[in-house]
């Protein structure tokens, strides 16, 4: 099945998986995704973009880091897709990538009642600290 997420007046193709193929369970977690450009811990701005996010829907029971390449490809985003990592945005928590979502269904207490749920993809904390620490090391 394909399911189109629109982008800049553009449509991306992003593949979901018939509920038969290799026995996945198929319930969905529909939100906005957006990016924060904190590649550079010095120089990163605190505005998501795009500022018209898109949709993606989200298997809840595929671990998440199975599902962060097509995230990341749809916003093409500028960070390398190994530093990344989920934040929810009306709480602030990080996502634990090697778990669905199903088995983090605690975090996503509220999620759905905000007015615009939004995931956000960004640079994984320990990879910002490390870069901070690096910086003061050669400087």
């Amino acid at each position: 099945m394909l399911i189109r997420a629109e982008v800049y007046k553009a449509t991306i193709p992003v593949m979901v998986r018939p509920a038969h193929q290799k026995g996945v369970k198929m319930a969905y977690l529909t939100c906005r995704v957006q990016y924060l450009d904190d590649t550079d811990p010095f120089t990163s701005t605190n505005f998501p973009e795009p500022t018209r996010p898109p949709t993606f829907m989200f298997n809840e029971y595929v671990p998440l880091i199975d599902q962060i390449g097509e995230v990341h490809k749809l916003l093409r985003a500028p960070h390398q897709l190994d530093d990344c990592t989920l934040q929810l945005s009306h709480n602030g928590t990080y996502m634990d990538l090697e778990s669905s979502l199903e088995e983090q269904r605690d975090e996503l207490e509220g999620f759905n009642t905000v007015r615009k749920p939004t995931m956000i993809l960004r640079t994984q904390l320990s990879v910002r600290v490390h870069a901070c620490i690096g910086f003061m090391r050669y400087n």
